[in-house]
């Protein structure tokens, strides 16, 4: 049932975020996704894309860059 679900959700959201489609027609394998994509603000949006599909946050994501900014970076961007 789950399944279902998932797969009438990515059907449903083809015409709106046709690449959240795409990574869940093509890259999902039971309850993992594995993709990849080249710049980090796209991995960022697609993380928040995906994870407002489903409605809940995702966690476990691996990447060979920070993604996300510590406060100190924040601080020391805003001052430079």
């Amino acid at each position: 049932m789950a399944q279902i679900a998932l797969c009438k959700m990515v059907e449903e959201s083809q015409a709106t975020n046709p690449d959240v489609a795409k990574v869940f027609t093509s890259n999902v394998y039971m309850d993992h996704i594995f993709d990849s994509v080249d710049i980090a603000e796209e991995a960022q949006r697609l993380n928040k894309d995906i994870g407002s599909m489903l409605k809940k946050e995702n966690s476990g994501w691996i990447s060979n860059k920070d993604l996300i900014k510590t406060d100190r970076e924040k601080i020391s961007e805003r001052t430079n």
